[in-house]
């Protein structure tokens, strides 16, 4: 995102007191023994530090005008039917109240200390809008659409999407675990009972791609998959239960399976997640 001009003009300010600061020690160091300096550049050096200050104490560069909006959109969250309310978040009403219990007292819904703003909207629908932005695509994650759905601002679609993946991700670890020794025995035996599968069966691995909807700046031709798109790969590996077990990303889509999943440390460091005998199953691509 290209800086506004209010950051433009405070990265000026504080070039110029910069120029101005080294200009000055090295009329100094040329002084030495003939004479003081010049009170009138001081002056001014002073009087831009005491502008950055201002700059520094103002969000805004001009008052700003606080639009009225109506909230009568957030009962419909709760007065869509079942089917209606997956079509928007991707989720059943069951599982967005989990979601919902779990994050709505973690801190960054809690206003700070001596606070003057506004308190925040309904944590339910800072993640509605949080959820049905992660499922959109293209034109339907359109900053225009969620401020005529939900009555929000524009820049307040990225904040409340990063509120929620903060406090999601405080819990990361208690959902996505990697098995212990007795629950990958069991997940064997079921899979011998189960499938007739070879017994030391933990697992299933495959890749799947994070789609962008733009070309990345910095290598982005790396990021140009196979399906002509512009993504990331990623490698799931996932029980019997359909629970993720290990994610790994980082790699663009160009690599393929079989590549990014030499990378993982599953890969790199077999020992720490399998015993002798254990393995995965996926396609051909990658390699367990």
């Amino acid at each position: 995102m290209p800086p506004s001009d209010f950051k433009k003009v405070k990265r000026g300010v504080t070039a110029t007191i910069f120029q101005l600061a080294m200009t000055q020690q090295l009329q100094e160091a040329n002084r030495v023994g003939h004479g003081g300096g010049d009170a009138a550049e001081d002056d001014v050096l002073s009087d831009l530090v005491k502008l950055r200050h201002a700059l520094d104490s103002a969000r805004y560069s001009v008052p700003r005008k606080n639009v009225v909006r109506s909230t009568a959109h957030q009962g419909l969250l709760y007065t869509l039917g079942d089917a209606e309310f997956r079509t928007f978040t991707r989720v059943s009403k069951n599982t967005f109240n989990v979601l919902l219990d779990l994050i709505c007292d973690d801190v960054v819904f809690q206003p700070k200390r001596n606070s003057t703003k506004r308190p925040q909207r309904d944590v339910a629908v800072q993640l509605a809008v949080t959820l049905e932005w992660y499922a959109a695509h293209r034109n339907g994650n359109s900053v225009s659409h969620f401020v005529m759905n939900y009555g929000i601002g524009a820049g307040t679609v990225s904040t409340y999407v990063r509120r929620v993946q903060k406090a999601l991700l405080r819990y990361y670890a208690s959902f996505v675990a990697w098995p212990s020794h007795q629950k990958r025995i069991e997940s064997s035996a079921f899979h011998e009972e189960r499938f007739g599968l070879v017994e030391g069966v933990v697992g299933f691995v495959d890749g799947t791609h994070v789609i962008l909807d733009q070309k990345p700046h910095i290598n982005g031709a790396l990021h140009y998959n196979r399906k002509c798109r512009y993504s990331f790969n990623v490698q799931i590996v996932c029980n019997e239960d359909k629970v993720i077990l290990h994610a790994f990303t980082g790699w663009p889509g160009s690599c393929c399976d079989s590549t990014v999943f030499s990378k993982t440390p599953l890969a790199q460091h077999p020992e720490r997640f399998f015993s002798s005998d254990q393995y995965l199953i996926g396609d051909t691509s990658p390699h367990a």
